[in-house]
């Protein structure tokens, strides 16, 4: 971090000028992203009726039709007019209308002046047939309009047909979409942005810091469209809530790195080094932030149903992005406007929660029972919902949702379902036209068995007139029904149409389409994704959790939180019987599994950091007085971002994954400010028992002064924690000056003898071996328990998980990693030893820090082996196998060259780096001992 850092200050013009040129660059691309409006598209590949699509496709010249256009008050010769027009629009693929299986000139002399039929002179078949076409002087249009040009050709049809006139079906429903898209985006985003800036107006003490953050996200958001363009399209979906969501769960990142850069500034430093000190700080904080964020969404990468994967993909590279940008773009904005940010501080604008947190306590027992209260009929009231899977219904207001109505009070309702069956069997085809012409449901059946009739020979008829029910291996027919597009009758009515099929076909040689057979399929998959999602990201949150706090309780704890946070927001949709999105459904699950869990993190970290010094319920009112402002930041950003959504948006899908993502985020905020510290407090003594290393303060304990400072061991990236720092302050390191002080530093292999030979040579000098008996004498000085170094001798700190100290009496190590402690105790104590001693040390990069700190007489050696002897040696020494040895030895020397890279940035094998190297296969360990004897008796010569 310290080269980013140094980096980010030093290049902070080019960097904004870089971003900005990146940021126009990625914007002109995110306007060639082609939006896909289409939610069948997203099926997967293996689905019944994705396959019937391209089935279909490949052996029918006809597609199904996927717009109904409805004229008024048109004669026959007038409708035939509007079917040209239509038909010579460039991608209209097919048009159909009676004309198609009745003489236009025999129906005319049926229709009387008024538009009506003259029953006189047709049966109730033909009735039937001609008033789904033609009705009381109404004409109804199937209209196949080529795949991807919807918008266009939906709007040149519009212009045809006029106001006055009216279009239905898929096709438009895209279209709608798409004419909406920007429009609703702008709502959104003009509805969110004052909001969003006054929120953080109040939490911040600056007029200009709310629109760094905007900038610093915006930034990544529209970098994040752009790459979109890798892929070739997203889903309107995608578009529509990936931006938002990006903008709600990253914003803290922003919040902190300020927070952080402020608290620098206050001690007096100097610009570059409070951002450079800032940066370093925020950096494991926001890191652990975003962890839990991307597990959730990554959870989404692993759904069939394709839509999870495209928001999926944009929601995990939103993140990072976020993070790159606030971790590299907003420090170089923030240093470059800084004197403008000074000029503009407010005094805090949030009130102090105090009052609200002791209350909060002491009705700690009855927001249980009241939690509880709500949470069990909650979870059995989730079960009553009703869900949609596809777009859902129109806004009211909308014109396609009018012409709907106007078009079913004429027409009734059109759901057309093509069912392809192996041809061949004359027998099932006539019975199974028969069966579906018997179902309610069904308006009219189309095939050859009750259309053209096999006494009729296919070869007898015209060149094409069976086109439409054959190919070489399938035969074709075409339900027209009253279904709604999804619902449980729709969909009880696809199984029954499907076990009809299949009492006289094979299941796979069968396919179905349309778009009740779409939504079936649809409700299938995502119903199957919602286990597969659920569980993978309750094993990872888990995971993260019980590694973060080593405990078993707590994360149970968490998650019951957030869970009961999810069965209140869907008993909420049951209770007012308000559809459900099943997508919208998974999204906010994950987003609150993944986001709003921050809230209950924050909360249980500074109780148990409060804990440590003070009792249960002191300890749980200051968090409360700290914790409520940090999130009801982040949780009013969420909310605001889903409400912006639900309220913009004539989408239903996402309309309703916004009104469900805001009064989620609303629940999870006052279940981790009510019913979680309940819990914590009222199971307080539990929480240790069940927990790793977990100390609670109890009455009498003496509170040692460095335990309380305020830092948190598991921050969030929001402002009210301190985070982990990469390093331990120098500047209390006491230099030794003494020039005829000597000194002998040794590196070593893994199994190469160095530590026996520097053993020797010490005894033999007379002189002190500094050793672990000595550092642990200095470990012990310092409070800390031994136990907790167990794993980080010699060992740089892991960068994605690694133990933190909370103990001790020196407050500097407060917060810090064992690594980085341990290593930093053993460098003072060694420094110790030299100043009032000369001594033989072996390891922990000595030489690089004596020579840095002392003036001192010293050698700095490296002493090797060849690697068959050393594992030989090793094998013997620990009495294990060779194999096992050779492993122990790579994984050790590993270590050892990757702490000392760690914490000297130089390499531990560079020659450059010694002045004597050494091998004693060679040389042999007696004549190595004799050599460091000698080179010492030489430098006190000197």
């Amino acid at each position: 971090m310290n080269w980013i850092a140094d980096h980010v200050i030093k290049w902070k013009k080019r960097i904004l000028v870089i971003t900005a040129l990146l940021t126009v660059v990625m914007a002109v691309c995110a306007l060639q992203v082609k939006i896909n409006y289409n939610m069948s598209d997203y099926l997967p590949e293996d689905a019944n009726s994705t396959k019937a699509i391209t089935v279909m496709s490949e052996n029918f010249n006809e597609s199904m039709s996927n717009a109904n256009v409805m004229v008024r008050g048109v004669t026959i010769d007038e409708a035939l007019e509007y079917k040209d027009e239509i038909t010579a629009l460039e991608h209209v693929e097919d048009v159909g209308w009676i004309d198609q299986s009745m003489d236009p000139e025999q129906l005319k002399r049926l229709i009387k002046d008024d538009g009506t039929i003259n029953r006189d002179y047709v049966d109730e078949t033909t009735i039937k047939t001609i008033e789904g076409y033609y009705k009381d002087g109404n004409a109804l249009f199937q209209v196949t309009i080529e795949s991807g040009y919807e918008q266009d050709t939906v709007n040149e049809i519009y212009d045809i047909i006029g106001d006055d006139n009216a279009m239905i079906g898929s096709a438009v429903e895209q279209a709608a979409s798409q004419n909406l898209a920007i429009t609703q985006s702008i709502k959104a985003i003009m509805i969110l942005a004052p909001l969003i800036i006054l929120v953080l107006i109040l939490s911040t003490q600056s007029w200009i810091e709310p629109f760094l953050y905007l900038t610093t996200i915006g930034v990544a958001a529209v970098i994040n469209l752009g790459l979109c363009l890798i892929r070739g399209e997203i889903s309107y979906v995608t578009l529509a809530v990936a931006p938002i969501l990006q903008l709600a769960v990253s914003l803290d990142y922003a919040v902190f790195l300020s927070h952080s850069f402020s608290k620098y500034r206050n001690k007096k430093m100097s610009i570059n080094d409070a951002m450079k000190l800032a940066m370093k700080d925020s950096l494991k904080a926001i890191s652990a932030s975003c962890l839990t964020t991307l597990f959730g969404f990554v959870a989404l990468l692993f759904m069939n149903f394709k839509i999870g994967p495209d928001m999926g993909i944009s929601l995990v590279l939103g993140v990072i992005l976020s993070f790159l940008a606030v971790m590299i773009f907003l420090p170089a904005l923030m240093l470059v406007t800084y004197k403008l940010n000074d000029k503009c501080m407010h005094r805090p604008l949030l009130p102090k929660f105090d009052k609200l947190g002791n209350v909060l306590v002491k009705l700690r027992f009855i927001l249980l029972i009241l939690a509880v209260v709500v949470i069990l009929p909650s979870f059995n009231k989730q079960g009553d919902n009703t869900f949609i899977y596809g777009s859902g219904e129109p806004a009211a207001e909308s014109r396609l949702a009018k012409d709907t109505t106007a078009v079913e009070n004429v027409f009734g309702k059109s759901n057309m379902v093509a069912i392809l069956v192996p041809r061949g069997n004359e027998e099932a085809e006539t019975e199974l036209a028969e069966k579906f012409a018997d179902l309610e449901y069904v308006d009219s059946v189309m095939s050859y068995a009750n259309v053209i009739g096999f006494d009729t020979p296919e070869e007898m008829l015209p060149e094409g007139a069976a086109d439409s029910f054959y190919s070489d291996q399938y035969a074709r027919i075409i339900l027209s029904t009253t279904l709604d597009t999804e619902g449980e009758k729709s969909f009880a009515a696809v199984e029954e149409i499907e076990d009809l099929v299949e009492r006289y076909y094979d299941a796979d040689d069968v396919y179905m389409c349309g778009n009740s057979v779409n939504m079936y399929d649809m409700k299938v998959c995502i119903e199957d994704d919602n286990a597969r999602v659920g569980i993978i990201t309750l094993v990872a949150i888990f995971i993260i959790l019980l590694l973060e706090f080593k405990s078993l309780i707590i994360p149970v704890i968490l998650i019951l939180v957030v869970k009961s946070a999810i069965w209140i927001t869907m008993a909420l949709s049951a209770i007012t019987g308000e559809a459900v999105c099943y997508m919208g459904y998974l999204v906010v699950s994950t987003v609150m599994m993944g986001a709003t869990i921050d809230y209950a993190i924050l909360i249980t970290d500074e109780y148990i950091k409060n804990r440590r010094t003070k009792t249960s319920l002191n300890a749980m009112k200051s968090t409360l007085s700290s914790g409520i402002k940090s999130i009801l930041v982040s949780a009013s950003t969420l909310a605001i971002a889903g409400f912006s959504l639900g309220l913009t948006s004539s989408e239903s899908i996402v309309k309703l994954l916004g009104m469900m993502l805001g009064k989620g985020a609303v629940v999870a905020f006052v279940l981790s400010i009510t019913m979680l510290p309940a819990i914590l407090v009222i199971f307080d003594r539990l929480l240790p028992l069940l927990s790793l290393k977990l100390h609670f303060y109890k009455e009498g304990d003496v509170i040692d002064v460095a335990v309380e400072e305020e830092t948190s061991n598991i921050s969030r990236g929001l402002p009210i924690t301190e985070s982990y720092c990469d390093f331990i302050d120098d500047d209390t390191i006491t230099c030794v000056e003494n020039p005829e002080r000597t000194v002998i530093c040794i590196n070593r292999e893994y199994g190469s003898g160095g530590r026996a030979v520097a053993q020797a040579a010490a005894k033999k000098l007379g002189i002190k071996y500094v050793d672990h008996i000595v550092l642990e004498k200095a470990i012990e000085k310092t409070g800390i328990d031994m136990s907790m170094f167990k794993d980080a001798d010699e060992k740089k700190r892991r960068d994605m998980l690694f133990s933190v100290i909370y103990e001790g009496n020196d407050e500097r190590y407060y917060g810090k990693s064992a690594n980085d402690v341990l290593f930093d105790i053993q460098r003072r104590a060694i420094l110790d030893e030299v100043k009032a001693n000369d001594c033989i040390i072996v390891g922990r990069c000595a030489g690089d820090f004596i020579r840095k700190y002392t003036n001192v007489k010293s050698l700095y050696m490296f002493i090797s082996a060849d690697k068959d002897c050393r594992i030989k040696r090793v094998s013997s020494r620990n009495n294990i196998s060779m194999e096992v040895a050779k492993i122990e030895v790579e994984k050790t020397d590993k270590e050892r060259q990757e702490y000392y890279k760690y914490y000297t940035k130089k390499d531990w094998k560079d020659p450059d780096m010694y002045d004597v190297i050494l091998n004693t296969t060679i040389v042999g360990e007696e004549r190595v001992a004799a050599i460091i004897v000698d080179s010492y008796t030489q430098m006190k010569e000197i």
